[in-house]
Protein backbone atom coordinates (compact mmCIF):
# COMPACT_ATOMS: atom_id res chain seq x y z
CA UNK A 1 0.00 0.00 0.00
CA UNK A 2 1.54 3.13 -1.03
CA UNK A 3 1.45 6.36 1.65
CA UNK A 4 -1.06 9.22 0.79
CA UNK A 5 -0.11 12.49 -0.52
CA UNK A 6 0.10 15.26 2.68
CA UNK A 7 -3.05 15.76 4.64
CA UNK A 8 -5.10 12.54 3.03
CA UNK A 9 -6.42 10.03 5.18
CA UNK A 10 -8.34 6.75 5.08
CA UNK A 11 -11.30 6.07 7.26
CA UNK A 12 -11.59 2.44 8.43
CA UNK A 13 -14.06 1.26 10.04
CA UNK A 14 -14.01 -2.77 11.46
CA UNK A 15 -14.93 -4.40 14.42
CA UNK A 16 -11.72 -4.90 15.94
CA UNK A 17 -8.25 -3.51 14.51
CA UNK A 18 -4.97 -5.75 13.50
CA UNK A 19 -2.64 -3.54 12.87
CA UNK A 20 -0.16 -1.63 15.33
CA UNK A 21 -0.56 2.09 15.73
CA UNK A 22 2.37 2.64 13.47
CA UNK A 23 1.76 0.77 10.43
CA UNK A 24 -1.63 2.88 11.55
CA UNK A 25 0.20 6.11 11.24
CA UNK A 26 2.74 5.45 8.29
CA UNK A 27 0.00 4.95 6.05
CA UNK A 28 -2.57 7.90 7.62
CA UNK A 29 -5.12 5.23 8.40
CA UNK A 30 -7.75 6.31 10.96
CA UNK A 31 -9.44 3.33 12.63
CA UNK A 32 -12.97 3.20 13.83
CA UNK A 33 -14.07 0.45 15.97
CA UNK A 34 -17.71 -0.86 14.90
CA UNK A 35 -19.62 -2.87 17.49
CA UNK A 36 -19.31 -6.10 17.45
CA UNK A 37 -23.12 -6.67 17.46
CA UNK A 38 -22.90 -4.53 14.22
CA UNK A 39 -20.81 -7.13 12.68
CA UNK A 40 -22.96 -10.09 13.98
CA UNK A 41 -25.84 -8.83 12.49
CA UNK A 42 -24.11 -8.53 9.20
CA UNK A 43 -23.25 -12.22 8.55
Amino acid sequence: MKPLKAGKKRLVFAPTKYLDQEYLDKYQIDFAQLPYEIYQRAK
